[in-house]
């Protein structure tokens, strides 16, 4: 091997790409930090990412309804970390299931969308941009909670 001024030359070693975050790891996390989010998972969304990320979005809205700004803060803290080691799925879970639903409308809706993170706005402002390009000037439909829905 080549000396460089006295030493060998080596080649760096590659830095290990952490470890995404998948549906399981996601379900792990929530359970580790909002236990009490993760226990309102019922039978039928476990195992489903968009209507587990849904259960966390309503718990998230009845805390912007109830003005619980620190459990909102708290959530989009959870959310904007999930996101930004998130797999493909639960990005997109978070985008559509979190972000789509949340509720900003009411006495409180102004102050909690003030506490969300630069990324999750970011995804929030295009995705609400993208609805509107795809329903013209109408309000896109409502979205119907994972809980409601029933068999196909």
């Amino acid at each position: 091997m080549p000396a460089t001024r006295g030493y060998p030359r080596r080649m760096p070693r590659p830095v290990p790409k952490p470890t995404p975050i998948d549906r399981d790891r996601f379900v792990a996390l929530l359970a580790e930090r909002f236990p009490e989010v993760a226990a309102q998972i019922g039978d039928i969304a476990a195992g489903l990412v968009h209507c587990e990320m849904d259960t966390v979005q309503r718990a998230t809205n009845a805390a912007i309804r109830s003005g619980d700004l620190p459990t909102v803060l708290a959530h989009f803290e959870f959310v904007d970390e999930v996101i930004r080691g998130a797999d493909a799925a639960v990005e997109n879970a978070v985008i559509v299931s979190y972000l789509e639903g949340l509720d900003f409308r009411g006495v409180h809706g102004a102050a909690a969308r003030k506490l969300l993170r630069p990324r999750l706005r970011t995804e929030l402002d295009a995705q609400l941009e993208y609805l509107r390009r795809l329903h013209g000037d109408a309000t896109p439909p409502a979205r119907t909670p994972c809980r409601e829905r029933g068999p196909r």
